[in-house]
Formats: C-alpha cells, sequence, structure tokens
C-alpha cells in the first residue's frame, strides 16, 4: 500500500506500507487522514555506479501506531 504524505508544513513524501492485513488493506479509503505516533526517521544511503543516493524514510515499528481517522487500524490483541 502506498500514501502520499503531507505534514504541517507542506513538506511531501510516500508512505508504503509492506506486509499488511486485509483488515488493514479493507478500513483505508481514498481521502483518509493517516497519523503516525512515535515514527522513526532514518535515512537510506546507497551507492550506484559510483554516485551516492540518499533519502529519508520514516520506520513504524508498532502497527497500532498508525491511526486512520483518529482510530487504530489493527488492535494489539489481533496483531500475528
Amino acid at each position: 500500500m502506498c500514501f502520499l504524505m503531507v505534514d504541517y508544513q507542506y513538506n511531501f513524501s510516500v508512505l508504503s506500507l509492506y506486509h499488511t492485513a486485509q483488515e488493514f488493506k479493507d478500513r483505508i479509503q481514498y481521502g483518509d487522514e493517516v497519523l503516525i505516533r512515535n515514527p522513526t526517521l532514518n535515512y537510506v544511503s546507497m551507492e550506484n555506479k559510483g554516485k551516492i543516493y540518499s533519502y529519508p524514510s520514516i520506520k513504524v515499528t508498532n502497527i497500532t501506531d498508525i491511526l486512520i481517522n483518529k482510530e487504530t487500524i489493527v488492535s494489539e490483541k489481533s496483531e500475528g
């Protein structure tokens, strides 16, 4: 799943979520508000053909820290 994210300062980025449960996918609709509690900002760097590429990446370690329209999608009890 991919989302276009915009913060309060109008910075844009893409959020990609991998290995998400169908319950999570079914609850998210176009135009929903996504809030990430306790995000970790990482910088990823890689080299290709002698050129270094780097970009910021947001890591979410607990799926319950993602809120859609101010509600958690997956309860801690349903995490597998």
